[in-house]
């Protein structure tokens, strides 16, 4: 089974929350994935261990600011401050859980959208 041709995917739009193409299908997404070169699939730059805790996911972050070389892929490097929307390396731990409120509050408004 073969995809889209080249010039219908490259013409194909993103819209402005998933600015990004992955090609060869032309699958849109955000800089919270990344475009997986071998299988041309879109992938999420979060571990999926984390995926149903938030917690557990912000204290990655904070490990990933510190280390690199956790990151998935190289062009997530930006995903866990789009994620939480702020600057998160600046909290304490102390803050921890009003910032996961925040970010718990701001992702089910979006949800209701």
């Amino acid at each position: 089974m073969s995809g889209p041709n080249l010039e219908d995917v490259t013409k194909a739009f993103c819209e402005f929350n998933l600015p990004y193409k992955c090609l060869k299908y032309g699958t849109c997404y955000d800089v919270t994935s990344y475009c997986d070169s071998e299988n041309y699939s879109v992938e999420s730059c979060f571990p999926e261990k984390y995926s149903r805790n938030t917690t557990a996911l912000f204290k990655w972050c904070l490990d990933v600011a510190v280390n690199k070389s956790q990151l998935i892929h190289t062009s997530c490097t930006h995903a866990c401050y789009a994620k939480f929307g702020c600057n998160y390396v600046h909290f304490k731990p102390k803050r921890l859980d009003k910032l996961l409120r925040m970010s718990q509050a701001q992702y089910v408004h979006k949800q209701d959208r």
